[in-house]
């Protein structure tokens, strides 16, 4: 492999509350030849799910009812880097790191 992209977030956790501030790097390690890139854009999306089974009726022909949810909380993107069409950023081989 001649590239290989690899994103570290810092508050290293799987749930984030609603305010808090998501904050990592994005290491671009180029190994071979050089690549030219006129940007890096990190997209993030994140959603909540919820699922309950309750009965209706008490008696043995009780009937299962299931509730399900789903919530969109956050949906963004962030440029890394960007560049003008016509002037790319060039990468010779070395590893970059990008904090977002």
């Amino acid at each position: 492999m001649t590239c290989d992209l690899k994103i570290n977030f810092i508050n290293d956790q799987t749930m984030f509350m609603p305010n808090q501030t998501i904050k990592g790097q994005v290491t671009l390690e180029i190994t071979k030849k050089v690549y030219r890139y006129r940007g890096l854009k990190l997209g993030l999306k994140g959603f909540g799910i919820c699922k309950f089974k309750e009965f209706d009726g008490t008696s043995f022909f009780a009937k299962e009812i299931e509730y399900s949810g789903r919530e969109r909380y956050v949906s963004a993107s962030v440029n890394i880097f960007k560049c003008p069409r016509d002037a790319p950023k060039i990468f010779k081989p070395d590893k970059y790191t990008f904090e977002f």
